[in-house]
């Protein structure tokens, strides 16, 4: 396999939910995927493992809004009754009965350089569920810090049920 140094890629990106572009993001945005599985073993090598495997993935996406705004607001607590579309106060609540389902959207994160916007990575159904914390200081920005679940999308082939990373446009 030959080395290409144009293959090494950096820079910052943005997300979109459901199609939307969701303002700018401070720190950098991540995301994770995690393989869970565990080793086959036989009797007859004891407990030497054989084979591994796969027995689903974990995939997480932390997102640190940075633009207090309603579109931003109306992504950080799913469960929230979300009023940031209303003729009055715009806000999100905060406290929902047990049993609540959060909904999903697509996101996608993507490059901001025009020449790497192909190079995106793709979660079919995400949702937020991790705490956020708001800061009210003098020394930094008021960030949402927020970690997305990406789970499976049952319509979707195996081996992309989550989502895909993509290196070129189809």
């Amino acid at each position: 396999m030959a080395s290409d140094v144009d293959n090494v890629l950096g820079g910052p990106g943005y997300v979109t939910l459901g199609g939307t572009a969701i303002g700018h993001s401070q720190g950098g945005i991540s995301a994770k995927i995690s393989p869970k599985n565990r080793p086959v073993t036989v009797d007859q090598f004891g407990v030497s493992e054989v084979n591994i495997r796969h027995t689903g993935d974990e995939s997480r996406m932390t997102i640190p809004f940075a633009e207090w705004s309603a579109a931003s607001l109306a992504e950080i607590y799913n469960p929230g009754k979300n009023e940031t579309a209303g003729v009055g106060a715009k806000y999100i609540g905060i406290g929902r009965s047990a049993g609540y389902i959060y909904t999903t959207k697509e996101a996608i994160i993507l490059p901001f350089l025009a020449a790497e916007a192909a190079k995106l990575v793709t979660f079919h159904r995400s949702t937020p569920i991790g705490e956020f914390e708001i800061g009210f200081n003098n020394e930094n920005d008021r960030i949402f810090n927020t970690e997305f679940a990406n789970l499976v999308d049952e319509s979707q082939t195996d081996g992309e049920l989550i989502g895909n990373v993509q290196l070129a446009a189809a």
